[in-house]
């Protein structure tokens, strides 16, 4: 319930019976209460308000202000599901986290994929013209596909792929990409090297 009633909102103004959150609704729901707290308050050091506090206290997954040791082990199980995409197919990776920006003409998808291109061309070696194909069940002339993996060292590294059905705007995204500004920002921003494959 919202914060005008019931155990949330006897929770949010201190009142009710916080430890009975687990009797109430069973060890399921309180786990997921507790994945949605640690992802969403990034381990109550982020956005976080008095209510997630107050129900992070009552499940256990905060102790004196800071993430108990099972919060961040559940935090760790949940970041390695969520960049686990092993048993996905190349639709289903790039469907994963996509998003669309503008319309017609001017419209473009971003996907991002938590793998490298190589383990990706290893798991489907059809994968290029799976981007193509996804480009085209989404209408959208440019798909922009961010890749995001640990490499062999423990560094984390980024691959942009740019895929178009446009060859100008292919050419005109990849020379901007591969202008003298982009590595210097990258280096000193830490986020990791740019890599291009033109699908």
């Amino acid at each position: 319930e919202g914060a005008g009633g019931g155990v949330f909102g006897g929770v949010g103004g201190g009142g009710g019976d916080m430890g009975a959150l687990r009797g109430d609704f069973g060890d399921g729901v309180v786990q997921l209460l507790g994945a949605a707290l640690v992802l969403d308050t990034r381990l109550f050091k982020g956005k976080c308000t008095d209510l997630d506090r107050a129900l992070g206290s009552a499940i256990g997954y905060l102790e004196g202000g800071e993430a108990s040791g099972h919060a961040e082990g559940r935090m760790g199980e949940l970041s390695r599901a969520r960049e686990d995409v092993t048993g996905l197919t190349s639709s289903e990776k790039l469907r994963k986290d996509y998003k669309r920006w503008g319309e017609g003409a001017r419209a473009y998808g971003i996907a991002t994929v938590p793998c490298s291109v190589q383990d990706w061309s290893a798991h489907d070696p059809q994968w290029a013209s799976e981007v193509a194909a996804f480009g085209s069940r989404e209408g959208v002339p440019l798909v922009l596909t961010m890749l995001t993996f640990t490499d062999a060292g423990g560094e984390f590294r980024r691959q942009l792929l740019v895929h178009s059905t446009d060859a100008a705007l292919l050419e005109a995204c990849c020379a901007h990409l591969e202008g003298p500004d982009h590595p210097a920002v990258l280096e000193a921003t830490g986020e990791g090297s740019l890599k291009l494959q033109r699908v």
